[in-house]
């Protein structure tokens, strides 16, 4: 090139894209699974739990399960017509509609789940093996049988300090609501979502 005032000619640096937000690919039926497993396994084990205690006790009867703990743990038959540990009393067929729509919503956002969640898998399973452990009792006898009484003010001063009596399906919510919180305090992003990778690096040449 003749030397001058001119500058050599260069080719713009071509810069790649930034890494676009798509859809992450689902997880095999391997995995969805889980879900599902859980879920079963949570009514199985809240079912023959209250068909047992119904069969043993009447409504409002106790029974120390091991010596020495009663009245800080015991079994204590009784009737709950409301949502979970016996709040919101005389709802059974709304909390039984919220249930099934509940559901439906785990089982959309599990088909979308991307490979690798096992652990927000096993926290939606948790949730909806509870929501439909009393929604069979809901619709199976119109209310929810509780037996499980534990009583924190026998051991602890403090007033109003007993514990509602729940279930297993009261159990495996709440389980699967703190494990779920566990999950979303160290995720970083989305799990729905993950960063595409540019084909190329970027490329820069000069003449």
């Amino acid at each position: 090139r003749a030397a001058g005032p001119f500058l050599p000619l260069q080719t713009p640096t071509a810069v790649a894209p930034p890494a676009a937000e798509t859809p992450a690919a689902n997880a095999p039926w391997s995995q969805r699974l889980i879900l599902f497993a859980v879920a079963l396994l949570i009514i199985l084990i809240d079912q023959a739990s209250k068909l047992f205690i119904e069969g043993w006790l009447a409504v409002g009867e106790q029974y120390e399960i091991i010596p020495g703990l009663a009245p800080f743990f015991q079994f204590t038959r009784t009737i709950n017509r409301g949502a979970a540990f016996g709040m919101f009393q005389n709802g059974g067929l709304i909390f039984a509609a919220v249930a099934i729509v509940v559901s439906i919503v785990i089982l959309i956002y599990n088909h979308q789940l991307p490979a690798g969640q096992t652990w927000l898998r096993l926290a939606l399973g948790l949730q909806m093996g509870g929501a439909m452990g009393n929604m069979i009792d809901r619709l199976r006898q119109g209310f929810v049988t509780d037996f499980m009484d534990i009583n924190v003010e026998s051991l602890i001063d403090i007033p109003y300090a007993n514990w509602p009596i729940f279930n297993v399906a009261d159990m495996s919510i709440v389980g699967g609501v703190i494990l779920l919180i566990i999950i979303m305090l160290f995720l970083d992003e989305d799990p729905l979502k993950q960063k595409a990778v540019p084909d190329h690096e970027p490329v820069t040449s000069t003449d």
